[in-house]
């Protein structure tokens, strides 16, 4: 096993020393004295660890004292952004390492990558009832003194200016974005693995004439459907169909069980465009732990409220007015009904150099897909 690496980290101080929270060779321990089963270092950590980015922000929110080795480490790969890694497959210019090999422990690595996030409090990029969310991704490592903001009672975006530019205010997502960031921080290159299947088998993201679905834009990593595609034909994946009414039976079991760090993605229930809730899916997240039934119990995910965290069934009192309709949301289960789920079970290994944007026009000069009509960004409307 060998890391791909997108640049070459500088020694920072922060993330270094222990002044961030105490850790040791099996964890921090939690309010019993008893260490965290999930937490501590391992032989893998210290195969993985590289020196974290400059702190070069003075106001810069270091890591959560108590977190293990492994999510701080994650934070000083995440934050703060390097503009000059920018680009498609690295948004925020993040220094993740990236492995071409299986990956030791990815549930918990996958965890520790939605913590982090939590922790930086990205918020929603849209407003409750928006129809152009999404579009202030790249701000986050643009080099730029200004933070767009949804405001949910206005029904518009605000912007604040900063005194420092590229600052957690800056991150923002649409729903899908959350479990292709944290597999990439993990150390799973989602975003090439996508575009690696889509130079393998074009037709099954251009089906239905939708010939502009090409991973050339971030927009290719940010449809829900796309995610589906890939998990479907290229690694572990689950179609459930679970009800609300099936999660609350207590005799009910899934098709398959999940397990924490599955990728789950949900419908809506209540949106009046003549879909099925359980149709298409328009919403994703990560299991972040499950009951005895192997059903999720809460799940990291991104919507218009929320801390990037909710019980499956726990209270969300939301609503949306769908075409005219003011239509209200008690729990969770009550908006969005589970599709289906995946787990990445296979390492990705590309067949010679990892691909590139580049790779993908060339493949398409020889390979141009039949034309068609675009299609809206799937998983964005909360």
């Amino acid at each position: 096993m060998f890391i791909r690496v997108f640049a070459v980290l500088v020694a920072g101080f922060l993330c270094l020393t222990g002044q961030t929270g105490q850790t040791g060779p099996t964890g921090p321990t939690d309010q019993t004295g008893q260490t965290s089963p999930t937490q501590g270092t391992s032989e893998q950590d210290a195969d993985v660890w590289l020196p974290p980015a400059v702190n070069v922000h003075p106001r810069r929110r270091t890591p959560k004292p108590g977190w293990d080795l492994l999510t701080r480490q994650l934070y000083c790969y995440s934050y703060p952004s390097s503009p000059p890694l920018q680009s498609i497959l690295n948004p925020w210019g993040e220094q993740a390492p990236i492995f071409t090999g299986p990956i030791g422990d990815l549930p918990r690595r996958i965890l520790a990558a939605c913590d982090v996030y939590r922790y930086q409090e990205v918020h929603f990029d849209g407003y409750l009832g928006s129809e152009d969310d999404g579009q202030h991704l790249f701000v986050a490592a643009d080099g730029k003194n200004i933070a767009w903001f949804g405001d949910n009672e206005a029904k518009t975006y605000r912007t604040a200016l900063q005194s420092l530019t590229d600052t957690l205010d800056e991150r923002c997502w649409i729903c899908v974005d959350l479990p292709i960031f944290a597999l990439n921080l993990a150390g799973f290159p989602i975003r090439q693995a996508m575009m690696a299947h889509f130079l393998e088998a074009p037709d099954m993201y251009t089906k239905g004439g939708f010939a502009e679905n090409v991973p050339l834009d971030a927009l290719f990593f940010r449809r829900v459907e796309n995610l589906r595609t890939y998990l479907r034909h290229k690694q572990f994946y689950s179609e459930d169909r679970i009800t609300t009414g099936q999660f609350l039976d207590p005799d009910y079991r899934p098709p398959k069980p999940f397990r924490p760090g599955d990728i789950v993605l949900m419908g809506h229930y209540k949106d009046f465009d003549g879909k099925g809730p359980l149709d298409v899916v328009k919403h994703s997240g990560i299991v972040e732990s499950v009951d005895e039934r192997g059903m999720p119990v809460q799940i990291y995910n991104m919507r218009t409220t929320g801390g990037l965290i909710d019980r499956y069934d726990g209270l969300i009192t939301q609503w949306r007015i769908n075409r005219g309709h003011k239509v209200y949301f008690h729990r969770f289960c009550d908006r969005y009904p589970i599709i289906c789920h995946g787990r990445i079970v296979n390492p990705f290994e590309p067949n010679g150099p990892m691909p590139t944007t580049e790779t993908v026009r060339e493949f398409l000069d020889k390979n141009p897909p039949r034309a068609g009509l675009s299609s809206p960004v799937q998983g964005s409307s909360m």
